[in-house]
């Protein structure tokens, strides 16, 4: 119950609950007059109008990568697509409605014309029939093809079941007529269809503002009436469950606006329960556009929109449920021999933001790092062979830190497979394709993950949510993340303790590195040649106290770092100088997706988030990247969190409740009284059209802004 509230309550422009969309940047703006999907292949049939009125069929993958395109000769005003048959078999074909011709033409999956059917025959009397202006079809279990033969200006206002398996194209039954008419089995322009698993045939009657639903027999089941100021073109039926699942209906005012609604449904062999309808948003499309229908991608539920008299601004939207790619086994990435990059450093002990640019040059045995803070300070860290020195603005010669050891070597190319890390997948960060990696200490002592692989044993228990998240940094082994791009340059890193990251000279102080530059150099010019900086006796830094936080440096230079500097380095980054209660908050309402990467689990979670605070609730829906069985639902209220197992079979496994922080309060980064350290504009590599605000938060400060946090404050201070 506590769930159904949360999902009820929360929502965003877009839909409430789990079906929440984003468009497909891969899909660009499209007039994509009809789409069809092979089912147990990859490809997608996209029907388009060129701007001389000729028509074509272009077969592309998922991805919007291009295969092939031809031509429908003959064709005058092709209206739909459909595939039908199975991947491989010689039979499987695709069928063109021809409203203007009012035919039905089929051709081979390589473009070749197979047949045209302008007419057909009653089975019973043999009566010869014609169509009107067909637009959609489909077909049931048995074979039987269902017809929508009635789009404006036509003669018709009918559905037909037809038998085109034999030599004499037949008429099995007819529901509706000449006539429009707003009774059971009756229509006023029935403009799409589509086939349940049940044979139960949707119908998109757009002039009665309605759905109707008639079994493959003839026998009326159930309608649903929607919005009378939209008239209805386009249906499709997404199973979510057993006996349960969504409807997508495409909802038009011509020339003025599109819609797609949601709506759950019950549904059996011979019953429908329509649920309420969630809440639907504007499709975004040209002034003129006509999205006239919608297309589900049942194994994915990925959405394409078809429209007319103009192209859809997002022809595709996926699901936003993140969903981390398993795609093949990669190589465990080297740097080059020489490189420059530049990073924005995030410091354990979140005392101020660092950028540095990064010179590295294994044939010379030379790196440098050439370090400035947000609010000041400047140095520099160069590191030869086995040696580190350090030099500050006030420093006219390099200081060698002593306490040397083989930690502070300068790392080879091929360090990070000296890690032997573990390859966890692909997923964007920033529009950029990523490559996830994980590497633990050898002494990490793997946890099991929080949900079973299988829901049939009931028996054994999920981990209480305290012991999934919390994080005792006395322990030390933990995780530590490392995401590389495609070409094996270093994005992001993320370190988790202190007292166990990666040995890597500097940035090892920082608990999240992200670099927008990596660039491979033919040669490099390090600024400082330490020939020319002779060591002076007693001028030695301790590595035990400087190189434990890096920031200290900074704190001690009394250089004030320049605006120039830091753009150069960083494009877009600047300190923040506006007032703090101009700090963003949080909606009262939101729902959000995220990846969590528990430092004490081996794989990421894909998460979606639902908070109203209004309900003073909170879900958090953790799936598992290798178990689609299940999901953990986590539900906050004002002092309590319930652990919910759902089953991918309808069962629910509900977990004891536990004492939690509760729900913050929207503004929690004020009362927290957050800092932010800088803020990133216009930045190539992080959104050009983006601003980016970069802040620090105590732990415990916010937790005191939360209806239970007070009491659990002073027992989880001592853990961070």
């Amino acid at each position: 119950q506590v769930a159904l509230q949360t999902t009820k309550g929360a929502s965003t422009s877009l839909i409430d609950g789990d079906w929440q969309y984003f468009a497909d940047p891969k899909w660009k703006k499209a007039e994509n007059i009809g789409v069809s999907l092979e089912s147990d292949d990859d490809r997608v049939f996209v029907l388009r109008r060129s701007p001389s009125s000729s028509f074509s069929i272009v077969v592309l993958k998922r991805d919007g990568e291009n295969v092939i395109e031809f031509k429908l000769d003959g064709v005058k005003s092709a209206h739909s697509v459909h595939y039908h048959g199975r991947s491989g078999e010689k039979t499987a074909s695709l069928w063109v409605t021809d409203k203007e011709s009012g035919a039905l033409v089929e051709y081979t999956l390589g473009g070749k014309m197979i047949r045209t059917i302008t007419e057909v025959y009653r089975k019973d009397s043999g009566e010869k029939l014609t169509f009107g202006r067909v637009t959609s079809l489909a077909w049931d279990r048995d074979g039987h093809m269902f017809l929508a033969d009635g789009d404006r200006d036509g003669k018709y206002n009918r559905v037909m079941k037809l038998d085109l398996r034999d030599e004499q194209e037949c008429v099995v039954d007819i529901w509706g007529g000449e006539e429009p008419g707003n009774g059971e089995k009756e229509f006023n322009l029935p403009h799409a269809l589509v086939v349940d698993e049940y044979d139960n045939v949707w119908i998109a009657d757009a002039l009665n503002h309605r759905i109707q639903v008639i079994s493959s027999s003839g026998d009326f089941i159930a309608q649903k009436d929607l919005d009378h100021s939209f008239e209805v073109y386009g249906i499709d039926i997404c199973k979510t469950a057993q006996n349960s699942g969504m409807a997508f209906v495409t909802m038009c005012k011509l020339g003025k606006a599109n819609q797609l609604w949601l709506f759950p449904v019950k549904m059996d062999k011979n019953t429908i329960e329509f649920g309420d309808t969630l809440k639907h948003w504007d499709i975004p499309s040209e002034p003129k556009a006509f999205v006239h229908g919608v297309l589900v991608d049942p194994s994915t539920r990925e959405i394409y929109f078809l429209s007319t008299s103009g192209p859809t601004l997002h022809p595709k939207c996926k699901p936003a449920t993140p969903k981390l790619e398993r795609i093949g086994v990669f190589i465990v990435p080297e740097f080059p021999n020489r490189f420059r990059a530049t990073a924005i450093m995030h410091p354990f002990d979140a005392s101020q933001l660092v950028i540095a640019e990064i010179l590295y040059d294994y044939p010379e045995k030379m790196m440098l790092f050439d370090c400035f803070g947000m609010n000041n300070g400047h140095f520099k860290f160069i590191i030869s062979r086995d040696k580190c020195y350090v030099q500050d603005s006030e420093m006219k010669d390099a200081r060698l830190v002593k306490k040397m050891n083989k930690v502070w070597e300068l790392p080879p190319p091929y360090w990070f497979k000296l890690l032997s890390p573990n390859y966890v997948g692909k997923q964007s960060i920033h529009g950029v394709e990523t490559i996830w990696w994980r590497y633990a200490p050898p002494d990490f002592k793997k946890t099991q993950s929080p949900a079973r692989s299988s829901h049939e044993d009931h028996s054994r228990s999920v981990p209480l949510i305290t012991e999934l998240f919390q994080s005792d940094p006395q322990q030390g082994n933990r995780n530590n993340w490392f995401w590389f791009d495609n070409a094996g340059h270093l994005l992001r890193v993320m370190f988790t303790n202190p007292r166990n990251m990666v040995k890597f000279p500097v940035l090892g102080d920082f608990a999240m590195i992200h670099l927008p530059v990596f660039e491979v150099l033919s040669n490099t010019k390090f600024p400082t040649k330490l020939s020319d900086s002779p060591l002076k006796k007693h001028q030695y830094l301790d590595e035990s106290n400087h190189l434990k936080n890096v920031a200290e440096l900074l704190k001690n230079s009394s250089r004030e770092t320049l605006q120039d500097d830091i753009d150069r380095i960083i494009p877009g980054l600047r300190k923040y100088s506006d007032k703090l209660d101009e700090l963003p908050q949080w909606p009262n309402k939101l729902y959000m997706t995220a990846y969590m990467t528990p430092v004490q689990y081996t794989e990421p979670f894909p998460t979606q988030i639902l908070y109203d605070y209004d309900l003073k609730k909170q879900r958090t829906r953790l799936f598992q990247t290798d178990n689609t069985d299940s999901v953990i639902d986590v539900i906050l209220d004002k002092e309590k969190a319930y652990q919910v197992q759902r089953f991918s079979n309808g069962d629910i496994k509900c977990h004891k409740s536990i004492p939690c922080i509760g729900i913050v309060v929207p503004d929690w980064l004020k009362k927290s009284k957050a800092k932010i350290a800088g803020v990133l504009e216009k930045n190539p590599k992080f959104g050009p059209e983006k601003t980016i605000l970069i802040m620090s938060c105590p732990i415990t400060s916010m937790l005191v802004h939360s209806e239970a946090g007070i009491s659990m404050r002073r027992a989880i201070k001592e853990s961070y």
